[in-house]
Parts: C-alpha cells; sequence; structure tokens
C-alpha cells in the first residue's frame, strides 16, 4: 500500500477515532474490502465507520475512477437497495460537519456513496457480496433494467390492475434482488392480497403473529383490519349482538394488537371494528365510540350499524373514582396506547407522566405522542431529569423516539410537490413503498383543488423523465398518480384531461410492453372517453394504443386489445374509422398467433366483428383461418357444465352483461342467467349471491363497498366468487371459461 493510502488508512481506523475497529473488521469477515485499496490500482470497496459519540454506522462506497462508481453503484443498488438503508444510487454531497466524511471525500475525490441503516442486515449482505467478488464474479454488470424503482411500479401496477400471477412474481424478483427485505416484503404481500380483496388468504397468512408482533406501517395495519373483519365479522352485520359476541371472543384474542391505536383510519371496515373494540371490549372507551359516530360523510348503511351497535354500551357506566393517571395505567396495560395518551394528557406534569408518555409514544410513533413527551420533558426539575437518565430503558426509547439529527435526517415530504422537488434537486429520496413514502397519506386536495399545483407537478414530472438520474423515482410514481386521480370524486373529471393525457404518454414513456401497463392505458382512455373530448384527443388516444400495441403486443396481449377495442365501441366514437384500424390490427395479430388461439377468442374476435358492423367480412375469415375444422367436442363438454345451473354476474356495464349473457345463452341454452348493476348494496345485491351456483364479480367495473359485501355474501357457503382480470365482456368470458375447465361441476 502506498503510503499515502496507508496512512489515510491508519487513520480512519484509529480507535481514538472509529468505532469500529479492524478488530471487529476481521470478526464480520469484513477485512477482505480494506484488501482492495492496498491492490494496484486500488479498487472499489465498502468501508464502514461508527462515531465514537453516537450508534449510528456510516457505510461508505468508494471507487477511484467514474467507471468504477457506477459499477459500485450498480452493486450497492442490486445487493443493498432500499431494503436496509437509505441507499439511493447517488453519490454523496460532502458532510463539512463530518470530519470523517471529509477524509473519504479527499481520498476519492468526491467518489463515493453513504448510506445507513440496518448494520446487521447490511453487513450479512456486504458479506455475501464480498463472497462473489473473491469468486471472480466482481467483472459481471447487474441488470439495471430492472431497478428497484422499476420494480415496484410494475407491482403497485400488477395490484392496481388484479393481475395477481405478475404481482407475485415481482415480489419474488425483489426478494431475489435484495431490495426488499422479509418485513417490507411480508406488507407488500398484505398490499397485494388485501388490493385484491383475498381476505380470508391474509387472515391465514403462516407469518400473521410475526406481522402482529412488527412495527406496521397504519396504512398495512388498516389492511389486516379490513381483512380480519370481511373473515370473521361482515356476515355477521345484520346481528349488533352477535358480532359484539364474536369481535370479543374470537378476534380481539387473536387480533387485539391491530386495535391499538386508529390514527387516521377511513375505512368503513376500521371504523366499524373500532367501534365494536370501544363497546365490546373492558373498559369501554366513550371518547372512541363519539368520535367514530361524528365521523363525516358516512354510508348509511355504515351508521346505521354504528349507531346499532353503539346501543349496547351500558346505560349508566359505573362511576369513575380513577385519577387519569390509573385510567391511562389502565388503558396501557391492555394496550390501548391511543386511549391511554388521551387520559394522560390533562395530567399534572411529573416524572411518573412522562416516563408512561415515552413508553406511549414508543408505542405509537405519532407526531402528537412525540409532541407530548418532548413538551413535558421541558417541565422536568434538574432532579427529575437526572432520575431519567439513570433509566437505559427509557434512554434507549428515547434515542429512538427522537433520533439524533445531522444533515442527513430529513422529514418525509408532505406532498406531491415536496416530493418532486427533492427529486429534481436530486436529494436523497427513497422510492415509493409502504414502509418510507407511501404518497395514499398525501393530502389529496393538494393536486386536485389547484390548477397551478397540477400544472407545477406536470412540468417537474417531464423534466424528471428527460434526466437519466431522475428517471426511475419518477418511473414509480406513475401507478400511484393515476390512483389519486382515481381518487377524485368527479372521477373522470374533464377539467384535468390534459392530466390524463400526460399520465399516457408517462406511462408509454415508462412501460416495458408488461401487459399490466396496458390495463393502465385502458383505465385512463376509458376515463377520458367518458368526458367531452375532441377529435384530436380521441386521436392521440387512440394512437397511443396502437403505437404500443405495435411496438410491444404479442400473444399474451390478445385478450387486452379485444378489451380495448371493446371498450372503445362502448363509448364516444368521433373518429370511427380509427376503430376499424384498431380492429384490423387486432385481426392481423390474431393471423401471426393462429396457432395459438383457442376457439373462445376467435367466438371473442367474432363478436367484435358483429359489434362493428362487419359481418360481412367474418366468412372470409373463417375459410382463412379453417375454423370450420375445429373440433368443438371438448368445448361443447366444458360449457355443457353449465347446464342446469345459474350464472349470476355483477357489472355497472349493461353493454357488457348483454354480451355476456348472449355468448352464455348460445353455449348452454337451458342454464340461467342473472345479473345486476347496483352501485350500492341492495337487496338485489343479496338475492343474486343467493341464487347464484356460479357468481362472477366484474371487480375492476366496480371496486368498492357492494362488491366486497357481495362476495362476503356469496362466500359464506364456502364458494369463491370468479374475478375477471379485465372488465369487458371477453375477459368475464374467459374467466368463466378457464374456471368451467378447472372445475367439474
Amino acid at each position: 500500500m502506498s503510503n499515502p493510502r496507508k496512512d489515510w488508512f491508519s487513520r480512519f481506523y484509529d480507535p481514538a477515532f472509529n468505532g469500529i475497529t479492524l478488530k471487529r473488521l476481521e470478526q464480520n469477515e469484513l477485512m477482505y474490502f480494506t484488501s482492495r485499496i492496498a491492490q494496484d490500482p486500488p479498487q472499489p470497496t465498502i468501508l464502514p465507520f461508527k462515531p465514537l459519540d453516537g450508534n449510528r454506522v456510516y457505510w461508505y462506497g468508494v471507487a477511484f475512477s467514474e467507471e468504477d462508481m457506477q459499477w459500485l453503484g450498480e452493486q450497492l443498488q442490486s445487493f443493498i437497495g432500499v431494503s436496509y438503508s437509505d441507499f439511493q444510487g447517488r453519490r454523496a454531497v460532502p458532510n463539512p460537519s463530518l470530519a470523517f466524511d471529509q477524509m473519504v471525500n479527499g481520498l476519492t475525490e468526491g467518489r463515493y456513496y453513504r448510506f445507513h441503516g440496518n448494520s446487521a442486515e447490511i453487513t450479512a449482505t456486504v458479506v455475501l457480496m464480498g463472497q462473489l467478488w473473491r469468486k471472480g464474479k466482481s467483472s459481471q454488470k447487474v441488470d439495471v433494467s430492472k431497478t428497484v424503482g422499476r420494480l415496484l411500479r410494475d407491482f403497485y401496477v400488477a395490484v392496481q390492475v388484479g393481475q395477481r400471477s405478475s404481482a407475485e412474481e415481482l415480489l419474488n424478483e425483489l426478494k431475489a434482488r435484495h431490495y426488499v427485505n422479509a418485513d417490507n416484503l411480508l406488507f407488500l404481500r398484505v398490499h397485494m392480497l388485501t388490493g385484491m380483496e383475498k381476505w380470508d388468504e391474509v387472515v391465514q397468512l403462516r407469518q400473521m403473529g410475526t406481522l402482529l408482533a412488527l412495527k406496521r406501517p397504519q396504512r398495512v395495519t388498516e389492511s389486516l383490519i379490513q381483512a380480519v373483519y370481511h373473515h370473521f365479522l361482515a356476515k355477521w352485520e345484520h346481528q349488533p349482538a352477535k358480532v359484539l359476541d364474536v369481535f370479543r371472543d374470537e378476534v380481539w384474542p387473536q387480533f387485539g394488537a391491530l386495535y391499538t391505536h386508529r390514527g387516521q383510519m377511513q375505512s368503513p371496515e376500521a371504523l366499524k371494528s373500532f367501534m365494536l373494540r370501544a363497546v365490546a371490549v373492558q373498559p369501554v372507551q366513550l371518547l372512541l365510540c363519539n368520535e367514530i359516530l361524528a365521523t363525516p360523510s358516512l354510508d348509511a348503511k355504515d351508521r346505521q350499524f354504528l349507531e346499532a351497535v353503539s346501543q349496547f354500551l351500558p346505560q349508566e357506566l359505573p362511576p369513575h373514582h380513577m385519577t387519569e393517571m390509573e385510567k391511562a395505567q389502565a388503558d396501557f396495560s391492555i394496550g390501548s396506547y391511543e386511549s391511554a395518551l388521551r387520559w394522560l394528557k390533562p395530567t399534572r406534569c411529573n416524572l411518573e407522566a412522562v416516563q408512561y408518555g415515552i413508553q406511549i409514544a414508543f408505542k405509537l410513533r405519532t407526531t402528537e405522542a412525540r409532541e407530548y413527551v418532548s413538551e413535558m420533558m421541558g417541565q422536568l426539575s434538574v432532579e427529575e431529569h437526572q432520575q431519567l437518565k439513570s433509566s437505559k430503558t427509557l434512554q434507549s426509547l428515547l434515542e429512538q423516539i427522537f433520533p439524533a439529527n445531522d444533515t442527513e435526517e430529513e422529514a418525509p415530504p408532505s406532498g406531491w410537490l415536496d416530493w418532486l422537488e427533492r427529486v429534481e434537486n436530486q436529494q436523497q429520496v427513497k422510492f415509493f413503498d409502504l414502509v418510507y413514502l407511501n404518497p395514499a397519506d398525501w393530502p389529496e386536495g393538494e393536486l386536485l383543488n389547484s390548477a397551478d399545483h397540477m400544472q407545477r407537478f406536470i412540468d417537474g414530472m417531464d423534466r424528471c423523465f428527460n434526466k437519466k438520474e431522475t428517471q426511475d423515482l419518477v418511473f414509480s410514481a406513475v401507478p400511484h398518480a393515476l390512483e389519486l386521480l382515481k381518487r377524485d370524486p368527479r372521477w373522470p373529471n374533464e377539467r384535468l384531461q390534459p392530466v390524463y393525457l400526460k399520465l399516457i404518454e408517462w406511462i408509454i414513456l415508462s412501460t416495458n410492453g408488461h401487459v399490466n401497463d396496458f390495463y393502465l392505458l385502458y383505465e385512463l382512455t376509458e376515463g377520458l372517453l367518458k368526458t367531452n373530448i375532441s377529435d384530436s384527443v380521441y386521436e392521440t388516444v387512440l394512437y397511443a394504443a396502437v403505437d404500443m400495441f405495435t411496438d410491444y403486443g404479442d400473444f399474451p396481449h390478445l385478450n387486452w386489445a379485444m378489451e380495448y377495442l371493446e371498450m372503445i365501441f362502448l363509448n364516444q366514437c368521433p373518429r370511427r374509422e380509427l376503430r376499424v384500424e384498431y380492429l384490423q390490427l387486432i385481426t392481423e395479430k390474431f393471423r401471426q398467433y393462429k396457432r395459438h388461439v383457442s376457439y373462445t377468442q376467435w367466438e371473442l374476435l367474432k363478436l367484435l366483428y358483429q359489434d362493428f358492423g362487419m359481418e360481412a367480412a367474418w366468412p372470409a375469415l373463417v375459410q382463412e383461418f379453417d375454423l370450420d375444422r375445429i373440433d368443438l367436442k371438448r368445448e361443447v363438454s366444458i360449457w355443457a357444465k353449465l347446464s342446469g345451473r345459474t350464472v349470476g354476474l355483477y357489472t355497472l356495464t349493461r353493454q357488457v352483461a348483454r354480451k355476456v349473457e348472449s355468448m352464455i345463452q348460445s353455449h348452454a341454452p337451458d342454464s340461467k342467467f342473472i345479473v345486476d348493476h347496483s352501485k350500492v348494496n341492495t337487496a338485489s345485491l343479496e338475492t343474486l349471491a343467493d341464487a347464484s351456483d356460479l357468481l362472477i364479480i366484474s371487480w375492476q367495473s366496480a371496486k368498492h363497498a357492494a362488491t366486497v359485501s357481495l362476495a362476503d355474501r356469496y362466500s359464506t357457503r364456502g364458494r369463491q366468487p370468479i374475478y375477471p382480470e379485465g372488465k369487458g365482456s371477453s375477459g368475464i368470458i374467459r374467466a368463466l371459461h378457464e374456471y368451467l375447465e378447472r372445475h367439474d361441476r
């Protein structure tokens, strides 16, 4: 090792300067990384540093050329990612207040990464990476086309469009690339299952014990509460006394950890669950009960349920002779930390109150709890502060509630514009996920209610899409931006036409051709077509689909293409010739993949020709593709399984229902078909659930409380609804056909 580097290394790992010694590096199998500096020329490597006056370990990825810097960034992105650290793939900004940071900056001439996180996990992963490097694999390049931002984006898209198998594949890839640790993978799995309304699967997760013990993001907790509600409680909603018994005897003993803190949860299932907790579990919680009843904009049926449950509160509660402190202690002892904080806040400040406040703040991790502790600690005497410092347990909790501030720690973005500004300034911004950054928690009105803010958002996103260093971050934002637009009560909102068009452009810019992106395009196109659009906008939208299908369309995309064309047919059409052009493009794809096309797909294509008034062209296609020679015995046997049975369909699109009925009746004339289009839970929906032997719920067409109640009622007899991937007739027929293929009856 040359003298300058040897001297630098000795100073950097001087025990009087660095809390990590060479002996500790050797014990943790990290000495290999220090030896890489000794090579000539020096090789990129990883070095840990721990300040003597702190608990945080800083990890440095150091390089000595721009090429090595890029390679090291790819390696760290692949192995470390965001699973265990705040690594974002950007070179560090030198921190003049940290002497050790300045040393690394001087050694590398600014070519270094800096990150921190779960040191045990990082150490284990770095050791694994070193083992691969030693085996001669250090020259291999990482496939950065599948970065963490890209994979998370595609995962959220898959969940949004209901593609279970695709979402599972992406979860496996996130795990295989070390982008997501075990806890976060579990959270993402819960998000996937609840997003697809697989309530029973959530409750039956073998990792449920782990989930209940973990510190969870609020959105994950709310998802678990929703799943528990539908699995255990929904079927008893019409019997308030029974549902209270089930909550008290079955739900609370198993899942009580979910109901310690309501926070900002507003879903009907969460409100009803916390009402049950307030009434069914002793001591009853009047404050919580009244808070829930005061929730604005409750659905009439939900309010009726909440009021019915509240009637089971004791008419005259026994007089409380307990002090506020005693009430806080009682609630704390049963894990009701939110209620405990309510009782604690009016009490006189003393050491005991602060001690309980610290424990409550650690459990809740809310701004309200932290502010309470901070305010109360400011009122303690010097002697009380000394007593507080003598408790190692409380000091440890305080360090976690109020982590040491340094220039790297920033509050999470407060909204879309704040996030976008940080991305543009290339600050350390995390990818969208359930743990660190969840845009569903940001105020919706920030963009939806301000034309100026929306334009700033569009302009900023455009700039970021045009910069290589920020593309990956804004790729990950696309599905969340669409989710925001669909939460708009005015969706589809004619005023936001330019935003919808821009989002279509972003989808095309960020797509890798996966069929899930095509379904996103479907959602936006359908929204636009329900507004008053011009001929030029119509042309732009349709040609976007044509271009995307031309560039990426292959056999797996045929089903989507037929759904898309049917949707165009069912909506306004300023340029009819464009629809015909698209039908011809699909027919050409059928011609290309004719050996793989099923008989059902041919039938669905025939229906499209009928829709477009082009029946006269169909006989020529029958002859060209030799469709008359297809052996229909198997098809007849599949559809015969519907004989004498009732098929129920729930969809909001009446024209789709008529086409499905026509198709079913043509194959199984002695079957019965019933349909419902209700947007709220009604008696007719209950009849649909009870009368159907097979129930198809077009959940992409109508994903709201009515579909949930319908599925819950149908499932009471141990049956599961059929959920099509799309919302058109082709998706519904295909899902029914696949179900009949798999089941005898």
